[in-house]
């Protein structure tokens, strides 16, 4: 019997745009799902956002058999010619471990080639270069730039890492399929205590931020925008990613180099 392919995400907006092209779709429990593309079996996470999160999310499938891993969701542009909506293919993730070190986990080139034509057939824009997996936003324009240039990635997000990390230990062939929510040029407002862990939002503590930031309001609306641009992009990829074989063939598996560490666990969790 074909094993199933085990999708995570971080945020609800994201688990629902992976959600909508499943069929049988059941709950497993609090933030997993199992379901079907095409005849293809899907165990689909919500693990919430950061390292931390992702590292317990990934923790409860340690013994359980899979096909591969795909890390899916938003991420951040690290250089300027990104935009919204367009996906970043990536031949490789990096992130800091906890002794401070680089280390760059490589994405399967099966499955890699395999989104690529996906993104073709959903007539994704594309754009090759790593992803860095940051503990924390980076909310400007200084910050993005500085990070581009000490980790050589094109895009950031917040869990990739951990996933990488994660398929790498058991030998599983990984992909990144991560769509560009804000452009480098795009300034995250700092709204602490308004967002939960899974993304969304709670409406009183909004409205109260947004009462004492009005000018945060035209940054938020763009935001709101941009998401539902990339969760419709998304959507349109993993139509075509998930319906692919079961078995991912004779690609690399997802393997670090750097560190020669296989299950180092980052400082910040």
């Amino acid at each position: 019997m074909p094993l199933p392919t085990l999708v995570l995400t971080a945020m609800a907006w994201e688990a629902d745009a992976v959600r909508t092209v499943l069929e049988q779709v059941q709950p497993e429990r609090e933030g997993v799902w199992r379901g079907r593309c095409r005849g293809r079996e899907i165990v689909l996470v919500r693990g919430g956002m950061g390292p931390c999160r992702a590292e317990h999310a990934v923790d409860e499938f340690t013994d359980t058999p899979l096909a591969a891993v795909y890390s899916v969701g938003c991420a951040g542009a690290l250089v300027p010619e990104l935009t919204a909506g367009q996906l970043v293919l990536a031949p490789a993730v990096r992130m800091f471990d906890g002794a401070g070190r680089l280390t760059t986990f490589e994405a399967d080139t099966r499955l890699l080639s395999d989104t690529r034509s996906a993104a073709r057939q959903a007539h994704v824009a594309t754009t090759d270069g790593a992803v860095f997996t940051s503990p924390r936003v980076l909310p400007t324009l200084e910050k993005k730039r500085a990070c581009a240039v000490r980790t050589e990635c094109v895009a950031v997000e917040m869990e990739s890492g951990v996933h990488a990390r994660f398929a790498a230990g058991r030998g599983l062939p990984f992909a990144v399929v991560r769509v560009i929510l804000d452009s480098l040029d795009m300034v995250i407002p700092a709204m602490r205590g308004v967002i939960r862990p899974d993304g969304r939002i709670r409406p009183i503590s909004a409205f109260g931020h947004l009462a004492a930031h009005p000018r945060q309001i035209g940054a938020l609306l763009r935001l709101q925008r941009c998401r539902k641009r990339t969760a419709g992009t998304i959507s349109r990829l993993c139509r075509e990613i998930l319906a692919g074989p079961d078995d991912p063939g004779n690609g690399r598996r997802a393997r670090e180099i750097g560190t020669g560490v296989g299950d180092v666990r980052p400082a910040y969790c």
